[in-house]
């Protein structure tokens, strides 16, 4: 939403000021999954009876592990963002609607992720069986 009222009010701190929010906020990405992969065998254990809910922690965890790169680009996209005008200021409108668009992919990315993760203690949200093979996360781990 920032980066939208700052492309439209055309202010470059608004900009400055968006982009920032988005390249910290996508480097987060990078303990949240840490700190994701640690707790992982805690959760395991916690469900081990409900094979579904393993199942779903499994696709969560594949799920995370084969989007980080989306937020780790949009970090990037978002840093050209923040320096590269300084010095070619022609570059800022495409850079930031590069950013915007790479953003909305982050963001459903993080739906995706988000939806197999809601679904590992809430059986009353379930619907099926995640399209994820069951072990695939213990084979991306190695």
């Amino acid at each position: 939403m920032a980066l939208l009222l700052a492309i439209a009010l055309k202010s470059r701190p608004a900009h400055i000021v968006a982009l920032s929010l988005i390249f910290v906020c996508s480097l987060s990405a990078w303990p949240v999954a840490e700190y994701g992969e640690q707790a992982y065998d805690v959760m395991e254990s916690k469900i081990t009876a409900d094979r579904d809910g393993v199942a779903w922690l499994d696709a969560h965890a594949q799920r995370a592990t084969r989007a980080l790169p989306v937020f780790y680009v949009l970090a990037g996209v978002a840093f050209l963002g923040l320096i590269v005008p300084w010095k070619f200021p022609k570059t800022s409108s495409p850079l930031l609607a590069l950013t915007l668009v790479c953003t909305f992919v982050a963001l459903a990315a993080g739906c995706w992720i988000g939806y197999a993760g809601g679904q590992i203690r809430h059986k009353e949200f379930r619907y099926g069986k995640p399209s994820e093979p069951l072990g695939g996360y213990e084979k991306m781990r190695e």
